[in-house]
């Protein structure tokens, strides 16, 4: 699920974001750490300090990454060839401001660093921090509404706000007599708005824009439980701004919660020297939907149980350097060759190679 994703990928870098003291000190601490090196403690706990500083004490600041920021191409190579410096090291930093939904990237940095590599597009403003002065070198606002990513500190927010909620105490009695909740599991999920018309979008007064995340529940039988084999049909969507539970989904007559106890497969992650990408283990559980004999947009998987259909998509950023610093990314495509004397029996095919000379000439439209 998504929420086992964001829960599982970035953990490291999320969490000493929240924490501001988890970081991931990979450098020997009497040794000068490479210019790729994650950030250490001290430089997170300098970042930190500088970002709050910015903003003054009367403001509440929520981390949402704090990561190294890397260094400049030509810097890099420069070092590695014994030509030039260790590039300065910088902390890049997307923090958001609850009380008026803004977010901000930032780097920390020295001031002499150079040209900055940064991700374009609007959903990327922010700062950036010099290190180790604690010097904000770089601070960019994301357009008013622009949502950071979902990170596991967010998740483990969204599910506290839902088990405090009395209003979600309240249904789960009325509907299931439910009354300890110790057991409930509540999996957060990204919001994806598809209209301006949706509900929690709207729900403030004051123009401050709404953090939403929505949260599928889950009773399980004990603490060992596999909880997707248990899903309940109240679907909570929180602002982590506000901190509160401000929509409630429910079907209009309470199904049963499914009892059988589901345990799925769980293979190891082969590796070897290239990219492999393998899903297996948890599915994403609901209920079916009032007077649903099968799901349509999903597979039983467990009497009343819907693994429902969705998408998982990967992003990698490739750095080639494959026998020197000129490689050329390459799309290859199988192409039939059209009939005549040299295919008479119609089954030639060749390898088509298209060169990616740029973001944009790459971009595809995945329709199939």
């Amino acid at each position: 699920s998504s929420a086992t994703g964001a829960r599982r990928l970035g953990r490291h870098v999320a969490q000493a974001a929240e924490t501001l003291g988890a970081g991931n000190s990979s450098a020997d601490a009497s040794a000068a750490p490479h210019p790729l090196d994650e950030l250490s403690q001290e430089e997170i706990r300098s970042a930190a300090a500088a970002v709050r500083a910015s903003f003054g004490d009367d403001v509440a600041v929520r981390f949402n990454v704090v990561t190294l920021a890397e260094p400049p191409k030509a810097q890099l190579l420069a070092y590695e060839a014994g030509t030039g410096p260790a590039p300065p090291r910088a902390a890049f930093v997307i923090v958001l401001v609850p009380a008026t939904g803004e977010a901000f990237e930032m780097e920390v940095g020295p001031h002499a660093r150079g040209p900055l590599y940064t991700i374009p597009g609007e959903c990327c403003a922010g700062m950036q921090v010099g290190l180790p002065e604690g010097a904000i070198v770089r601070r960019e606002a994301l357009p008013l509404g622009v949502q950071p990513l979902v990170s596991p500190a967010d998740c483990d927010l969204a599910e506290a706000i839902v088990k405090a909620d009395a209003g979600v105490a309240a249904l789960l009695e009325e509907r299931y007599g439910i009354t300890d909740i110790s057991l409930l599991a509540c999996d957060p999920w990204s919001v994806h708005i598809a209209s301006e018309d949706y509900a929690p979008l709207r729900w403030r007064e004051d123009g401050v824009p709404p953090r939403l995340v929505q949260t599928f529940l889950y009773m399980r039988d004990d603490v060992d439980d596999n909880h997707y084999a248990h899903p309940v049909d109240l679907l909570p969507t929180v602002d982590l701004n506000a901190q509160k539970v401000v929509h409630l989904d429910m079907q209009p007559t309470a199904p049963e919660i499914p009892t059988a106890s589901v345990n799925y497969h769980r293979e190891k992650l082969a590796s070897n020297t290239y990219l492999q990408i393998k899903l297996s283990g948890e599915l994403s559980t609901n209920l079916l939907s009032a007077g649903e004999p099968t799901p349509e947009y999903g597979v039983m998987v467990a009497p009343g149980v819907n693994a429902q259909i969705h998408q998982h998509m990967f992003c990698a950023r490739l750095d080639m350097a494959v026998d020197g610093h000129s490689n050329t990314v390459s799309e290859v495509d199988v192409v039939p060759c059209p009939a005549g004397p040299s295919n008479p029996f119609n089954n030639a095919f060749i390898a088509k190679q298209t060169p990616l000379v740029s973001e944009a000439q790459a971009q595809r439209v995945a329709d199939q």
